[in-house]
């Protein structure tokens, strides 16, 4: 199954990658040619995300709950501060820790 088009992921589901070669990732929207993108150093930031309720009658239903009428309903989601989820990695008191991330949003505007 080819889970690079949402048309192709029935349930809901989380996708997360694990040794990314890559300091980016994104989602692209076709009907609204219109996307967004996240840059992170991966050595530092290394989680990414995906998470859908699915594109069958449950995931819909969720999609009517949780969006306004544009479903369907996406998280990409980044981070840092996790070991693994959900196994928290904790602060401790007067710590202090920093990285630095870039969501950019992009839309085509050729016609």
């Amino acid at each position: 199954m080819d889970i690079t088009w949402y048309k192709n992921i029935p349930v809901p589901t989380s996708y997360m990658i694990l040794d990314s070669k890559y300091d980016f990732f994104g989602g692209y929207d076709h009907r609204r040619r219109a996307g967004l993108v996240h840059v992170a150093d991966r050595h530092i930031s290394p989680g990414k995300k995906l998470w859908t309720w699915g594109n069958a009658e449950f995931g819909y239903m969720w999609d009517r709950e949780l969006t306004d009428s544009d479903g369907p309903y996406v998280e990409l989601m980044a981070g840092v501060f996790t070991d693994n989820q959900p196994d928290f990695s904790w602060l401790q008191p007067y710590e202090t820790r920093t990285f630095k991330q870039y969501w950019y949003p992009f839309k085509n505007r050729t016609s």
